[in-house]
């Protein structure tokens, strides 16, 4: 069980204090997107994976091969947190 809270807490909550500390392009809606896909996609995995969806559902095979999805669910809320950034940010004035 502690796996799967430090995956899930991997997933949401590490991409957005690094890139709120490196990155200054950081925007709110970037944060929240990012955030959200982190959370959502490791939660997701974390069931079709081995450890819920055959331990405890008794299922024969996991739809998602691997016990632990932080390896996907991380890289995905670092890239959607980078592209709503910046595809968001208001032009500055001239």
């Amino acid at each position: 069980m502690a796996s799967m809270v430090f995956a899930i807490s991997a997933s949401a909550n590490f991409p957005l204090l690094i890139l709120a500390v490196y990155w200054p392009g950081l925007t709110s809606a970037g944060a929240i997107a990012g955030g959200s896909v982190g959370l959502a996609l490791s939660i997701a995995l974390m069931f079709f994976g081995p450890t819920i969806w055959v331990d405890i559902l008794g299922n024969a095979s996991p739809l998602f091969p691997y016990k632990y999805p932080a390896l996907f669910s991380m890289p995905a809320a670092f890239l959607v947190t980078w592209l709503v950034s910046s595809l968001g940010r208001a032009t500055p004035r001239s």
